[in-house]
């Protein structure tokens, strides 16, 4: 067993037995106490008369509620023989009136029952049937709970990959319902479940999974923390804000009448007396003699000001006549000036006009010796990259086609020669034929490589079901990938429509599944995974657990002028072209392709394409 037994083996323990130890716990021990109309706690032979009682009046449904509580009396205290015998009396119960939900329930309590007391076959029965019925009332959450439960059994009946199958059903709804708390709880129990199988590759893959969309919720929860605390900071702010403007409005007013008492502490004793003993018409005779006053001095004002103003505008006249006999004498100047000086610029100017003439007819010139060179050039380079895809043809068809042809031919010598048994001529029939579908591969591939760099290919996109052509080409290399002991799982479950060249998009699925399984030892898997994005792309990851590829030819897999082929794990050659081909679709169907790998551990080719329900058709 690898490293992660050591270290992990304990946690994914209590991880996968938490599960089933909650529901027994919820459905078990989570009773309250039952009181009766006086307020007296009800014992288990209340419960019995109760129900007797109510089975006399024909109400089977109480009955069958407090036959419950009296099962559930004795579950509470480990008597698992008078539990599963009064859970049994209740099932009857239910059948008078055909409550098959009670019944249901009644059924996963004696599973639990079962657990309980390790007889794990009787819990298998129990659990199945409820199973069963739950997928028929299509009820997502009890039957996650199911599958949880009767995952649980297998696995402590060492059925290992029956396990498996329960969780991934489990997984596959948690990941309907886009619930991350199920979906790491159904990836830290693969983990387990693998991890007892022996299978440390999908061990550690799951244990990847499962920390991942830990660590999602833990930050999850945490950005729920930290948004409380800045909501609870911010109406903080705001009643400071509004406290800061009440006293601002109380400061303001204070100081208007702060002014007040000042203007009455500015007058003198004599005065506050006087303003005190007077009536009210000295006061008003007293205004009118000081606004008098207050007319007398503005007019003494504006006639100062009127004569300042006089004043003024003679000096102003005498400036502006002085400036204008100047003005006078500077334009007869130089009018006689420019008379000249314009007689010498329209001798320029014509001059002018003809270097323009001459100038704009060399750049005319220029602009089409140019336009000639560019076309030349573009022809020249169309030319050179016809010849290089020419060169490549060649070299391929001479090295890659080429050998595996004069093998088939080798092959077609020795049946021609009858001197092969009936037995080893099945076994060269079985390996002609796997290298006549290498050889139609490669020549499909620089076919079609050939016919996009000289323009033949066209991307006409249209709106296609991208889970028809997964599992279409899953089909087609079915038995390629059977041969080779290789599984192709494909986790699209449902329709995911894409706006893409369905042709393209086909061709690059063959590619990467080709390579995926060219690539995987025997017993090893490739995975076919979409993935939902909150954008207006699906991003498709087509992961196999094969050998890997090093880091210094990661960067070499997408560059017509450095990409290279290499043999798969049983000698299957290639061209090299088929992720050039790959790249090239992607891109003109709008998408992004990339690649993330390990040696030994596996390969990941991701790609983008546009979602199908954002593109309006008519």
């Amino acid at each position: 067993m690898f490293a992660l037994t050591t270290t992990y083996s304990r946690f994914y323990s209590q991880l996968f037995f938490c599960c089933l130890f909650s529901l027994l716990t919820f459905f078990a021990y989570g009773q309250k106490d039952v009181v009766d109309e006086t307020g007296k706690k009800m014992t288990v032979d209340d419960f019995l008369a109760a129900s007797e009682k109510k089975k006399q009046a024909g109400d089977y449904k109480e009955a069958s509620r407090f036959m419950n509580e009296a099962a559930t009396w004795h579950w509470e205290r480990k008597e698992y023989e008078k539990a599963v015998q009064y859970f049994e009396q209740s099932i009857k119960l239910n059948e008078v009136i055909d409550n098959q939900q009670g019944i249901i329930g009644i059924k996963n309590n004696l599973g639990m029952i079962h657990a309980d007391l390790r007889q794990y076959e009787k819990a298998y029965q129990y659990f199945a049937l409820v199973l069963e019925e739950r997928k028929k009332a299509k009820e997502p959450v009890s039957i996650i709970a199911s599958l949880i439960n009767i995952s649980v059994i297998t696995n402590n009946l060492q059925r290992y990959d029956q396990s498996i199958a329960y969780i991934q059903e489990s997984l596959n709804l948690a990941i309907q319902m886009k619930d991350i708390e199920q979906m790491r709880s159904c990836y830290g129990m693969l983990a387990e479940t693998y991890e007892k199988k022996g299978d440390p590759v999908n061990t550690l893959k799951y244990f990847n999974l499962y920390r991942t969309f830990h660590e999602e919720s833990q930050r999850t929860k945490l950005e729920k923390v930290q948004m409380t605390a800045q909501e609870a900071e911010l109406h903080a702010k705001l009643l400071e804000l509004e406290n800061r403007n009440k006293a601002l409005s109380l400061n303001q007013k204070d100081a208007v009448i702060g002014e007040q008492e000042k203007e009455l502490a500015g007058l003198t004793a004599e005065q506050q007396t006087l303003l005190a003993t007077m009536s009210k018409k000295d006061m008003l005779l007293l205004m009118a003699n000081n606004e008098l006053k207050v007319k007398e001095l503005q007019f003494k004002e504006q006639e100062a000001r009127e004569e300042l103003e006089d004043v003024r505008q003679f000096w102003l006249i005498a400036v502006l006549v002085i400036c204008l006999v100047a003005t006078v004498l500077i334009v007869v100047i130089l009018a006689r000036s420019n008379a000249e000086k314009r007689k010498t610029n329209w001798l320029l100017t014509q001059q002018k006009h003809q270097l323009q003439e001459q100038t704009e007819a060399l750049h005319l010139q220029a602009e089409e010796l140019q336009t000639q060179a560019e076309s030349i050039l573009a022809k020249n380079d169309k030319l050179d990259k016809l010849n290089s895809v020419k060169d490549k043809m060649l070299s391929i068809i001479a090295h890659d086609v080429r050998s595996p042809l004069s093998m088939i031919a080798g092959f077609l010598d020795l049946f021609e020669s009858g001197d092969l048994n009936k037995a080893e001529q099945q076994e060269l029939s079985s390996q002609l034929k796997v290298s006549t579908l290498h050889t139609l591969d490669m020549l499909e591939d620089l076919l079609n490589w050939a016919r996009s760099q000289m323009g033949g290919i066209k991307t006409q996109p249209t709106l296609f079901n991208l889970t028809e052509l997964a599992q279409e080409k899953t089909n087609f290399l079915g038995e390629l990938a059977q041969k080779k002991q290789v599984e192709i799982i494909n986790s699209l479950d449902k329709e995911y429509l894409v706006w893409a060249d369905k042709n393209q998009i086909s061709i690059v699925f063959q590619n990467l599944l080709s390579n995926a399984i060219k690539f995987t030892n025997p017993q090893g898997y490739v995975t076919i995974l979409l993935l939902d994005e909150p954008t207006n792309y699906f991003t498709v990851q087509v992961s196999d657990t094969g050998v890997g590829i090093g880091a210094d030819k990661i960067d070499q897999l997408f560059k017509t002028d450095s990409h290279f082929t290499t043999k798969g794990t049983a000698n299957e050659k290639g061209t090299g072209l088929g992720l050039l081909l790959c790249k090239e679709f992607i891109e003109k169907n709008g998408g992004k392709i990339g690649v993330t790998s390990k040696r030994g551990e596996g390969t990941t080719f991701g790609f983008t394409l546009p979602k199908g329900e954002t593109v309006t058709t008519i």
